[in-house]
């Protein structure tokens, strides 16, 4: 035991006079792990089958597929991105089919969501905005939506694009409207995912006008506008995940004509794909 004392007092000395060192980062011999590709979701606006402007043998539900399939072709070449589209000519992918079976669930989820909005109100920590006005949402259609709401933010998605093809109120539908040019929607301000979302529009509108006007509606006016009570931008808190919702133009346009949409397509969805670079890689000049 005398030796095992004195052993023990020895070592000690040694430690105390050892010049002191930092101990090595125990993270020091670890490369760090590269980014994972960002998670694009792309949504063709409106069902496979209904909704949506329609100009006489124009539809904005095939339109914009069309679009949706250049975009996903351009990110999916680009290692650095992974992209997912809901639907496609043949209707909805079916990982988003199955999980629309659950609409009960995906309802149940959106009428909690919105009882929490509404005390939110009541307390006046969440204040309501009017928005440009847009048409409702038949249930079958606000099912989709919240239930894309819900796996986007289950499913690890970087950011949401919406693709729309905007009309203009008229009686006579077989002549084109007054209005034309393109607008941007992102979530309300008092939204968690609206200052990424409003970053990304600007890139887009950038993009865009190279080739496009903005929207003549007055309402429209600013290009990027703020929305509240549109679902896919995540009406009553329903969405985390950075969002924006383009309408391209309107539907009467020359270019949605059969003539030159095959031009239109590709160059939208170019635009769009170096507007996703650019506001994710600002240091590459497209």
């Amino acid at each position: 035991m005398h030796k095992l004392y004195i052993l023990a007092i020895a070592l000690l000395a040694i430690l105390l006079l050892a010049p002191f060192t930092s101990p090595t980062p125990f993270f020091s011999e670890q490369k760090p792990e590269p980014h994972k590709p960002f998670r694009i979701l792309i949504v063709p606006g409106h069902e496979p089958e209904t909704g949506g402007a329609v100009y006489l043998d124009r539809k904005e539900r095939d339109l914009v597929v069309e679009i949706g399939r250049r975009l996903g072709e351009l990110l999916v070449a680009d290692s650095r991105f992974e992209a997912v589209m809901t639907r496609d000519a043949n209707g909805f992918d079916p990982l988003f089919s199955l999980y629309f079976e659950n609409a009960d669930k995906i309802m149940d989820w959106q009428y909690q969501k919105k009882v929490e909005a509404i005390a939110k109100v009541d307390s006046g920590e969440l204040v309501e905005v009017k928005g440009v006005e847009h048409n409702s949402a038949s249930k079958e259609a606000a099912t989709y939506l919240y239930g894309i709401n819900k796996w986007s933010d289950e499913n690890g998605v970087d950011f949401i694009v919406h693709l729309h093809i905007n009309d203009d109120t008229r009686k006579n539908r077989k002549i084109p409207g007054k209005y034309s040019g393109f607008a941007i929607y992102i979530p309300e301000k008092q939204f968690s995912n609206s200052v990424e979302s409003r970053g990304f529009a600007e890139e887009v509108k950038k993009s865009l006008e190279k080739s496009y006007k903005p929207s003549t509606l007055k309402a429209e006016e600013g290009t990027v506008l703020e929305a509240q009570e549109l679902i896919a931008m995540g009406r009553y808190g329903t969405l985390d995940v950075p969002a924006i919702l383009i309408e391209y133009g309107y539907i009467y346009e020359p270019i949605f004509g059969k003539e030159k949409f095959d031009e239109t397509s590709t160059n939208m969805a170019e635009k769009t794909y170096q507007a996703i670079v650019s506001y994710l890689f600002p240091e590459e000049q497209l």
